[in-house]
């Protein structure tokens, strides 16, 4: 025909060992799109190939090879229409155009965090107990946006269209224009139109919560403010500039549930900035923070940076992100339970005072028995000094060997008693 024409994206992921012809993603995905264009103009009377966008398709494609070493190292291939624009989803969006923190931690990874606490159940619970998150070290902010997000039950894809990702604003899937495709349509509107609905039901239930962030860097700062507003989020965050241990609860939060997650600094080799900043946030939670309402999660990735803490974890995670080795840690803040002083007998108090006399009676009493007099040895003549075993060497003179007395000397020491660790556990946290 001679219609107008769609453009197109190719892209390729590889699992598994595939063969080494096939092995290069890129050099792959090239030689899938020349194979579908020229197969396009070779079905045209005017033998016109359609044209390639990467970053805005009208139909992206995804190719996905699995690998097969059993059956002679071969592949198979699979090609999927993306009902999204290319690119990775873990992009929201509210940090395009803007500056990212060189320890920003990934969009994705904040919001799987926060679901491995199970935040977002505690947001969904109806007890009447408000809920206030804090973030003492919040960086560039990812753990806050995103814990916002949640609260405001804002899907991560809207919040790309509403930011303005490229492709975003019209998904590809409403640019289709086969017949055979338009229930697909049609479901794609219903579901962004439910998605925008709830975006503004949530928006409401941000004012019966609290999200506190903190960092002591100005230009950490201005990169939280920046996303937030570009999110649409500035108003249901308190941003504070300050230590960690200065932070302050509002009056607001005196009976809210305190959820604290933060990721300090845990480089390999923690420096003398990276110790104070472990000293504060155990101030905060040890002293700021409400007992027995307050649970935190800490991300680290130096065993020695969780020690300077000095509390017993409740949960342990383990994380692998990169290369990192990284514990997501969970921290109950209770109350410490009141010292009890011992027990007092007393013969009045007891139901039977006549036991308690025998017992003070007979303890006075093994008092004495087990006291030995200092002629005791004297009043035993049966009990004679050990003598000392005898050999006879080849000269025919007698003498006690060495190998005797070294017996004799070590039956003598007592027995060193085993060392108890205080903490044989194989995990490093």
């Amino acid at each position: 025909g001679r219609g107008g024409m769609l453009t197109l994206s190719s892209k390729v992921i590889l699992n598994g060992r595939v063969p080494k012809d096939i092995s290069h993603s890129h050099y792959t995905a090239l030689t899938i799109k020349n194979a579908l264009v020229d197969q396009v103009r070779d079905m045209r009377d005017d033998h016109d190939r359609p044209n390639v966008d990467p970053h805005q398709a009208d139909v992206p494609l995804v190719t996905i090879f699995f690998g097969r070493p059993e059956m002679d190292n071969t592949a198979d291939m699979t090609v999927y229409r993306s009902l999204h624009p290319p690119g990775s989803l873990h992009k929201r969006g509210y940090r395009a155009g803007t500056a990212v923190h060189k320890a920003a931690m990934k969009e994705s990874l904040a919001a799987g965090l926060l679901y491995q606490a199970q935040f977002d159940q505690a947001l969904k619970q109806d007890d009447g107990q408000k809920i206030c998150l804090v973030d003492p070290m919040c960086g560039s902010g990812s753990l806050v946006v995103e814990a916002a997000m949640m609260a405001a039950d804002v899907a991560p894809g809207l919040m790309r269209i509403k930011c303005g990702v490229p492709g975003f604003q019209m998904p590809p899937v409403l640019r289709w224009k086969n017949d055979n495709e338009d229930d697909m349509v049609q479901i794609w509107k219903d579901m962004l139109m439910d998605a925008t609905q709830r975006a503004r039901h949530g928006m409401q239930n941000l004012k019966h919560m609290d999200i506190l962030a903190n960092d002591i860097h100005d230009g950490a700062l201005d990169l939280l403010e920046a996303s937030l507003f570009k999110a649409g989020l500035s108003h249901a965050v308190e941003i504070s500039q300050g230590d960690c241990s200065d932070v302050q609860f509002p009056e607001s939060t005196l009976d809210s549930q305190i959820w604290v997650m933060t990721n300090p600094p845990w480089g390999v080799r923690l420096s003398e900035e990276d110790h104070d900043s472990w000293e504060s946030l155990r101030t905060f939670l040890r002293e700021t923070c409400p007992k027995g309402r307050t649970q935190a999660w800490v991300l680290s990735g130096n065993k020695s940076a969780t020690k300077h803490l000095g509390l017993r974890r409740s949960q342990s995670v383990v994380l692998k992100t990169g290369t990192q080795d990284l514990r997501w840690l969970q921290y109950l803040i209770l109350e410490k339970p009141p010292k009890q002083s011992p027990k007092k007998y007393n013969d009045d108090d007891t139901d039977d005072g006549t036991k308690t006399s025998a017992r003070k009676e007979l303890r006075v009493k093994n008092r004495v028995d087990h006291t030995r007099s200092p002629d005791r040895q004297s009043r035993s003549p049966s009990r004679q000094p050990r003598k000392e075993k005898q050999s006879t060497n080849h000269y025919g003179n007698k003498r006690t060997t060495e190998r005797n007395k070294t017996q004799r000397r070590s039956s003598s020491k007592p027995k060193p008693k085993p060392v108890k660790l205080v903490d044989d556990d194989d995990s490093w946290y």
